[in-house]
Formats: C-alpha cells, sequence, structure tokens
C-alpha cells in the first residue's frame, strides 16, 4: 500500500485496512520533502493555499500544536488561540484534518 503522507483520513484507512488485513504488509507513506516542497513553489511563484483559524471555534485545545507539530502553528498565550504564520504556512493542510473543533480551514481563491 502506498499513500500520500499528507492526506491524513486516506492513511489513517489505509493503516486500519493493514491492521485486519491477514499475513505481511507493507506500507508506503510518502510525500514530497516539505523544504523542498518550499522550494519548489518560491521557484515557481506558485502560491500556496491560504490557511486560517476561525477564532470563535478554537478552544485554544492545543491539539495542533502539540500533536502536530507544524512550525506555522502559533499559540498566543494572551488570547488563548492559535494562528497560522502564512510565511512560513506551506498550505499542505494537514492541520485541517487534525483539529477537533473545525477552526482550520482552507480560505477560498
Amino acid at each position: 500500500m502506498v499513500e500520500d503522507a499528507n492526506d491524513l483520513k486516506k492513511t489513517i484507512e489505509k493503516l486500519e485496512e493493514a491492521v485486519k488485513a491477514e499475513g505481511v504488509r507493507v506500507f508506503i507513506s510518502r510525500h514530497l520533502c516539505s523544504l523542498l516542497e518550499s522550494n519548489q513553489f518560491r521557484a515557481q511563484q506558485i502560491i500556496p493555499p491560504i490557511i486560517e483559524v476561525d477564532k470563535d471555534k478554537c478552544t485554544g485545545c492545543l491539539i495542533c500544536v502539540n500533536k502536530f507539530g507544524c512550525q506555522a502553528l502559533n499559540f498566543s498565550e494572551d488570547v488563548k488561540k492559535v494562528s497560522i504564520e502564512q510565511s512560513i504556512c506551506r498550505g499542505c493542510k494537514v492541520c485541517i484534518d487534525v483539529c477537533p473543533q473545525n477552526a482550520i480551514y482552507e480560505v477560498d481563491a
């Protein structure tokens, strides 16, 4: 089984299938290195998707920050909410799947 590492929902589905299957299983999770992808975006002048946090939905649970660990996710102690540093966000959208409050979303182009 081969799956895109940035498609969290499909990756989880495939891993669950692999666990239930009989015999030896191989699971390959792949995606272009984030640093290389960011360099390609810049070289080709591609603007990644804009990802934002709905401050009304964000509860400050920190699951996105602690469990996902993306450097673009910042927690403000002042407002107890998460924000996204757009200058380093590469638009992979994994944080959207990680947030249990559905507070992280892609801005429509």
